[in-house]
């Protein structure tokens, strides 16, 4: 089961209840205190692998991160942490949206025009237990980052994208690459993941 995240309906439930007066929070501080050590459902081991991949700085992915946590508390009662996380989200969600707009920054020049380019993040663990991030951006940017147990998340790879047809063109500036793999979107615009190269990833975004 995959909790539904209306942010728009949030923000605006919630932006009454905003005090402009109180103490600045971690936004990125994400209550677990009510997760289990091991995760046990599908819902669990979804915030735990988010948790796992989470980027210091990505305000939109602590928000869904905070979304996640208050459904996850909803559902088994605890009312006191799902608030609590809502209103996290809400506080992450206004403050991200005052951001500048969104690119991974990558260097070069691609020897192409980014075209048919989307803003999507897509999540999956290969049969290693490594997780991998792939951020696209509108600007016809990229990042790939992984992780595991005994490795923090962070971006190994930037680069950038164009669209045709069921392909996607990759090229990076260092190390050098220029690739095509398959790809194909799942649902509207992605909002059920994707298929890269053969490889079923989840939508984080």
């Amino acid at each position: 089961m995959r909790p539904t995240i209306l942010l728009s309906a949030l923000v605006l439930s919630l932006s009454a209840s905003v005090d402009a007066q109180k103490p600045k929070r971690d936004l990125e501080r994400f209550d677990v205190s009510g997760l289990p050590a091991t995760p046990n459902t599908d819902v669990e081991r979804q915030i735990f692998l988010f948790l796992r991949v989470h980027r210091k700085g990505d305000l939109n992915d602590a928000t869904r991160i905070h979304m996640l946590l208050a459904q996850y508390y909803k559902d088994i009662g605890d009312k006191v942490r799902a608030d609590d996380c809502t209103r996290m989200a809400a506080d992450a969600y206004e403050a991200g949206s005052k951001m500048a707009p969104e690119t991974a920054r990558s260097p070069g020049k691609p020897p192409f025009s980014a075209e048919h380019t989307l803003r999507r993040t897509f999540v999956y663990t290969d049969d290693l237990n490594v997780a991998h991030t792939w951020e696209f951006y509108l600007d016809g940017t990229f990042s790939h980052a992984v992780s595991s147990e005994s490795r923090a998340a962070g971006p190994n790879e930037t680069g950038w994208y164009t669209r045709s047809r069921a392909q996607m063109r990759i090229w990076q500036l260092n190390p050098s690459v220029d690739r095509t793999v398959s790809f194909e979107l799942l649902g509207p615009d992605g909002s059920d993941g994707a298929v890269m190269d053969g490889v079923r990833m989840a939508p984080a975004s």
